[in-house]
């Protein structure tokens, strides 16, 4: 990736250089392009065998504070993880199955429940995801209106989730609900509760899984209630902002390596007796894409930054890096298949897949459209004179 990898490793630093080394690494010994097309038929639309590798390298606890097992780093070295995973298009739930589980169970008030779960989710033993979307364009984790009734040991579950990423074969999931008027996280092992469970599940564009839950009087023990009240809220809205930061540096990823594929081809494909990238016109075209990739990058490490200092303005330049991001990468994709021509389309294609990706996870965790304008309202909020 050159210039662009060391550009995202500055706010990272050394630890981040270390993270991209092992991430490398890793996806050398244990994926390829030929594995992305395997999987994308796959019933769970990743391989367990390679998420227990995963953990195993210890990237599921990378953010986990190292008393409770993990590595400790911060959003920084997650970002630079996620640049690896995004550039060859690993299949492996890790935004969805390990950051935000691990941060919702790492700041789960429930330490009996917590304790029960991490070491498994941390080890690759145990996958959970988050059932939290109700609705489309809907990206405000703390809302909801699922509810759990009940007292005690008599708790019942009622409602539905849309959206729930890797759910197929999930251990079980955190599930966002109402409870006695109060938000409240809970956990619900799938198998026990199968019987009240109804899964219908959607392959995405880029042969990754999803499925909408429904949940009819499913029992639920007063032990697997994570958190309850405003630090749920909180606690889930924290998790699903990290995993947008996430998602950012998978988009960054898919469109650096989308275009270096793509000014890699025009130097060999020949039209009119010339290599297509002797043509200015083209030539003009690719520094444009990368001047936008720069900025996306450089919108990333400022709400990173703002991140790590918790500022005011963490939100919504969070929201901004998103809007920026899913953009640049969605314009990077589609215009580099345009400069391969036909074949670009083709499923042989590798650029394809990167236009896959850069289209689901400009969707996932709100759109650019929604960020925009989420950043609006956030940044005339902040501006406010007091």
């Amino acid at each position: 990736m050159g210039i662009m990898a060391a550009e995202a490793s500055t706010v990272a630093g050394e630890s981040g250089r270390m993270v991209r080394d092992g991430a490398r690494g890793f996806v050398s010994a244990h994926h390829s392009m030929k594995r992305v097309r395997q999987v994308r038929t796959a019933e769970a639309g990743y391989s367990r065998e390679v998420w227990t590798a995963l953990a195993e390298a210890g990237w599921l606890g990378l953010r986990i504070p190292e008393s409770l097992g993990g590595a400790g780093m911060g959003m920084a070295e997650v970002a630079a993880l996620c640049d690896v995973f995004g550039e060859v298009l690993l299949p492996e739930p890790y935004i969805a199955c390990g950051l935000i589980p691990c941060a919702l169970l790492a700041g789960c008030a429930n330490a009996p429940l917590r304790e029960r779960l991490m070491h498994g989710v941390i080890n690759g033993q145990q996958v959970l995801t988050v059932a939290w979307q109700e609705a489309p364009f809907h990206f405000h984790a703390g809302q909801c209106e699922l509810t759990l009734s009940g007292e005690a040991e008599s708790l019942r579950l009622h409602g539905g989730k849309r959206f729930v990423p890797a759910a197929v074969n999930a251990d079980g999931y955190i599930v966002s609900v109402m409870h006695a008027g109060r938000f409240a996280l809970v956990h619900v092992p799938a198998s026990e509760s199968a019987s009240g469970i109804t899964l219908h599940a959607h392959r995405l564009i880029d042969g990754s899984v999803c499925a909408d839950l429904g949940f009819s009087d499913v029992k639920i023990s007063a032990s697997d209630i994570l958190a309850e009240g405003e630090a749920a809220r909180e606690l889930i809205e924290s998790a699903v902002g990290e995993a947008t930061l996430a998602a950012c540096a998978m988009l960054n990823a898919v469109a650096d390596r989308a275009l270096a594929i793509a000014v890699d081809y025009m130097g060999k494909r020949v039209q009119f007796g010339k290599h297509i990238g002797s043509f200015q016109a083209l030539q003009h075209r690719a520094v444009d894409l990368a001047v936008r990739c720069a900025l996306a990058r450089a919108a990333l490490n400022r709400a990173l930054e703002e991140h790590a200092a918790g500022s005011t303005r963490a939100a919504a330049d969070l929201s901004a890096a998103k809007a920026i991001c899913s953009r640049t990468a969605t314009l990077v994709t589609r215009s580099a298949i345009q400069l391969h021509g036909g074949i670009g389309y083709t499923d042989e294609c590798d650029i394809g897949l990167y236009l896959k990706s850069a289209l689901c996870h400009a969707a996932w965790l709100g759109g650019a459209n929604a960020h925009g304008t989420r950043y609006m309202a956030l940044r005339s909020a902040v501006e406010q004179p007091a």
